[in-house]
């Protein structure tokens, strides 16, 4: 907008006409020095010649090119606030223009990227993608909006602090809302299965390392007398192998893409755009829960394996959970500070990190109560076997009774017990000491 124009849009307006000229000619000044030495330095010396858009430096350099006894006339007009708010109005339209397009091009290429993944249909149809076409665009899509998002808001934040300090904080918080205003708005209906997509593809790559970092362990240690913690999670991972063993060549080069994926989820928090994709990560994490229990607890009665999945829960997802939310997880008392990578790896937040709509602890809780949930319906649908071979089953059926102290669906039980009994029980074919035999089971569980 010309400098006129935008000086007549604002408020208060001088009376006096010869005063109104003097703040019109320091505005033409003002607006000048920050088209040629900041929003557009093609036009003049650029800032990132002799200084960083950020600290201390770059406050005493804008100083340094801003006209100070322009922007002084502008104050005692009333109208200090008119480069800042020249600043943003040049910021939203850059995010609009420029940024927006420019975060969807990264995405251009992905239907050609899941045609070249080697059996992807096959892939999909057990929730699994390429690591290598999800991460990569979802990646630099992240870090590019990160990058120009910060650029901007510095930008912004140095002519606020020389102007108006205490509104540096809120206007650089409305770019952060606009920017993800203009990219959630215009996305495309498959944005969140391509999140969804990112976040499965990293928590099956942390598994699998885990998985990994567990067998050497295990070979290590062989001959020696382990815990009875490490004896559960060994039978957790001795059963998870089994429907693990065809991604182990998709994983094996993981570490190749271990540091973009902590890339972009730095810069996803740094958007603030956690909140945003809550729903997804809530998806993502129970479906991967209801996969777990299916695969490691259907038809075994004959041992505890509630525990199991809680040693699984407190190994391998609550941590990649800690590491994805940017926070230290806490696991029996100790902060272990693994982030979702690489085992051993810091955690990836750091004490500023901005606030979630839901905290670790909170995220913990919740997911406590939907893997009892997840256990109980997958044990509905074996109930009927788990009465009839009593007392061989006493180990599931202890597991149940306390996963239904928490979820109460007793009456679900009983109703989907009640229907295989019908199918299954009450039939022609069974004769009545098959039905006694199973009537008695029934009460003693």
């Amino acid at each position: 907008m010309a400098p006129a124009a935008f000086l007549s849009s604002c408020s208060p307006m001088h009376d006096d006409e010869a005063g109104m000229e003097a703040v019109k000619d320091a505005w033409v000044e003002v607006y000048e020095a920050l088209d040629r030495h900041l929003l557009f330095p093609s036009k003049g010396q650029c800032h990132n010649d002799n200084v960083q858009l950020e600290g201390s430096s770059a406050k005493a350099w804008m100083e340094s090119v801003v006209p100070r006894h322009a922007l002084r006339l502008l104050q005692k007009a009333g109208l200090g606030s008119l480069a800042v708010e020249y600043v943003a109005d040049c910021m939203d339209h850059e995010l609009a223009r420029v940024v927006k397009p420019a975060f969807w091009e990264h995405f251009d290429d992905v239907g050609a990227g899941r045609e070249e993944a080697e059996n992807i249909t096959e892939m999909q149809e057990h929730r699994r993608v390429s690591p290598h076409w999800v991460i990569g665009y979802m990646g630099a899509a992240l870090s590019y909006a990160d990058q120009a998002l910060r650029e901007r808001r510095a930008k912004l934040a140095m002519v606020a602090e020389l102007v108006v300090p205490a509104e540096a904080g809120r206007l650089e918080d409305m770019l952060r809302t606009r920017l993800a205003a203009f990219i959630f708005n215009t996305a495309p209906d498959e944005f969140y299965d391509w999140w969804a997509a990112f976040f499965e593809t990293s928590l099956r790559a942390w598994h699998w390392q885990w998985r990994r970092q567990r067998r050497q362990r295990r070979e290590g240690r062989d001959g020696e007398e382990g815990s009875e913690e490490g004896d559960i999670m060994m039978s957790a991972e001795e059963a998870d192998d089994a429907g693990y063993e065809e991604d182990e060549g998709a994983w094996e080069d993981w570490g190749v893409h271990a540091e973009e994926v902590e890339t972009a989820l730095k810069a996803l928090r740094r958007l603030h755009w956690l909140p945003l994709v809550q729903s997804t990560i809530t998806s993502v994490v129970k479906r991967e829960t209801e996969n777990y229990i299916e695969r490691t607890c259907a038809g075994v009665y004959d041992e505890p394996c509630l525990r199991r999945v809680e040693a699984w829960r407190d190994a391998v997802l609550m941590p990649w959970l800690a590491g994805l939310l940017g926070e230290e997880e806490e696991v029996g008392g100790e902060q272990t500070g693994r982030g979702p990578w690489t085992p051993s790896a810091p955690a990836l937040g750091t004490p500023h990190a901005p606030p979630l709509t839901s905290s670790f602890h909170e995220w913990r809780l919740r997911h406590s109560f939907v893997m009892q949930e997840c256990f109980v319906r997958v044990r509905m649908l074996e109930m009927f076997d788990i009465v009839r071979d009593y007392p061989d089953t006493v180990a599931a059926a202890r597991d149940l009774r306390a996963a239904l102290e928490v979820t109460q669906q007793h009456r679900q039980l009983a109703a989907c017990l009640c229907e295989s009994m019908r199918q299954r029980l009450l039939h022609v074919g069974a004769n009545t000491m098959q039905v006694l035999d199973v009537y008695i089971a029934t009460i003693q569980v």
